[in-house]
């Protein structure tokens, strides 16, 4: 998939060597890899329809520690990129 969604390293040397706008390979591109994506999912989705024994399991969540998890990992980025730090 990395090769279908911009900004793919062979798309923008090819843009150089022919000598045409790069923006232009960047919005053709969107829509080959917007239908490659959704076909992956798609798949995904009706293989987990068929035999649901290959998803793994989960419990339940715990928002609560997943909301304080993101708020210290938030308070630490912002930290972390604040400047003079």
């Amino acid at each position: 998939m990395g090769c279908l969604v911009p900004p793919s390293r062979v798309m923008i040397l090819f843009a150089l060597v022919s000598e045409q706008p790069i923006g232009k390979f960047f919005v053709a591109a969107m829509v080959p890899a917007v239908l490659a994506i959704s076909l992956y999912l798609t798949n995904i989705k009706l293989q987990l329809c068929v035999r649901p024994d290959y998803a793994p399991q989960v419990s339940a969540i715990d928002w609560r520690a997943l909301r304080a998890a993101a708020v210290r990992c938030s308070v630490r980025w912002s930290a972390a990129s604040a400047p003079g730090s």
